[in-house]
């Protein structure tokens, strides 16, 4: 055991290095009342020399413990929380990946995109009575014995704009009358069967975009393969409809051999329904 001269000298010695003459006399069996203090920050010890774990919560700056020096949460410095752990985090295990959207089913067995003149441009109502652009609409008839898939054929206005026609495996029967409409709901209000509505290519574009069927000399359509044209409608400076329109073209001949000339084409004249525009939507042309 050390002298008492000894002891008061470890025990007289400033705060500074309490903690270290603390342990050291209750090591050699001197100075064995813990000292207390007030200075901020500095725990007391127990008379057994064990450290009193602070409260928690306490951080040196008032903040939860994780050694964040501003009172941050788990140590991030600008409070934020550590993000929760992946479900497969330490198990050595990699996180199993998104699966991939499903593919477009394949179309019906025997049903394939139709070749040159299989399918044809039959009508177009460029000029409606309506509000246009969305009361335009334009048929299409397939000329074979066999159905056709129209999903992934481009269309094309005189102007240059496309629109590829979307779907799941949107398909025209044979010898069926289809209307494709720039707006399904306006069309209808013009009195469009609804039935004989099979897509709609408008929906995404504003007005002054997407398929517009100009009524001026500009005005046309064509409908693609990639780059193998199927059908078109170069009607552009035909037919004068700058009065109150409302009358569709109509291709004379169901073979689409003439579709490429005015002389292929007609003016409908009569109205598919009372009080609609001239026209036959979705049935055989009436051409004179």
């Amino acid at each position: 055991m050390p002298n008492a001269s000894v002891c008061w000298s470890l025990c007289g010695l400033d705060g500074s290095w309490i903690y270290a003459l603390v342990a050291t006399a209750v090591a050699v069996g001197g100075c064995a009342v813990a000292p207390t203090f007030d200075e901020p920050g500095l725990v007391p010890y127990s008379a057994d020399a064990s450290v009193t774990p602070p409260p928690e919560g306490a951080g040196s700056r008032g903040g939860t413990t994780g050694g964040a020096a501003d009172g941050g949460v788990d140590g991030d410095p600008n409070g934020n929380p550590s993000p929760a752990p992946s479900p497969d985090a330490g198990s050595g295990k990699d996180a199993a990946p998104a699966p991939d959207a499903a593919p477009p089913p394949p179309p019906p067995p025997g049903v394939s995109k139709p070749k040159p003149g299989e399918v044809i441009i039959s009508e177009v109502l460029y000029d409606p009575s309506g509000t246009e652009p969305d009361t335009e609409w334009l048929e299409l008839f397939n000329t074979t014995a066999s159905d056709k898939l129209l999903t992934g054929l481009v269309l094309s206005d005189g102007g240059g704009r496309t629109h590829t026609i979307g779907g799941s495996q949107l398909t025209i029967a044979a010898g069926a009358y289809v209307v494709l409409a720039r707006s399904k709901a306006a069309a209808t209000s013009t009195k469009v069967p609804v039935t004989a509505i099979v897509y709609e290519y408008g929906t995404t574009y504003a007005v002054t975009e997407g398929i517009l069927l100009a009524n001026g000399s500009t005005g046309g359509l064509t409908l693609k393969d990639g780059a193998t044209q199927i059908a078109q409608a170069p009607y552009g400076g035909w037919f004068n409809q700058s009065g109150s329109g409302g009358h569709s073209i109509e291709l004379k001949a169901t073979n689409g051999g003439q579709a490429g000339s005015a002389a292929g084409w007609c003016l409908a004249a009569k109205t598919w329904a009372s009080g609609s525009d001239q026209g036959t939507p979705g049935a055989a042309n009436d051409c004179p």
